[in-house]
């Protein structure tokens, strides 16, 4: 049988949990928090405030990864065409170059 020492050492990782889960900066996990400080979660609610949480901060991670390689890929394209621009500048310099002498 569980003894209360147990029963109280869960509810106390319960908490440090949803205290762990809370993030000022989100509204929702406020919210939660909140609720967490109202009702006892047990264990399972707060693993899956924990799975939800990891699966926002994934989705934003990715969001940043795709802005990344847009840039990534926009610089690219500037150094590719600045590129293209020396390698034209190089084949009018020896189309000038195999001119002949123009008499003034």
């Amino acid at each position: 049988m569980l003894d209360s020492n147990n029963i109280n050492s869960g509810r106390n990782i319960e908490r440090r949990l949803a205290e762990a889960l809370a993030n000022p900066d989100d509204a929702k996990l406020e919210a939660a928090d909140k609720q967490c400080a109202d009702n006892d979660l047990s264990s399972r609610e707060l693993l899956q405030m924990a799975w939800d949480r990891a699966e926002q901060e994934i989705d934003e991670l990715r969001t940043q990864l795709r802005i990344m390689q847009q840039r990534h890929r926009e610089s690219e394209r500037c150094l590719i065409s600045r590129i293209n621009q020396r390698k034209r500048l190089k084949q009018q310099i020896l189309q000038s170059a195999s001119e002949p002498a123009q008499v003034a």
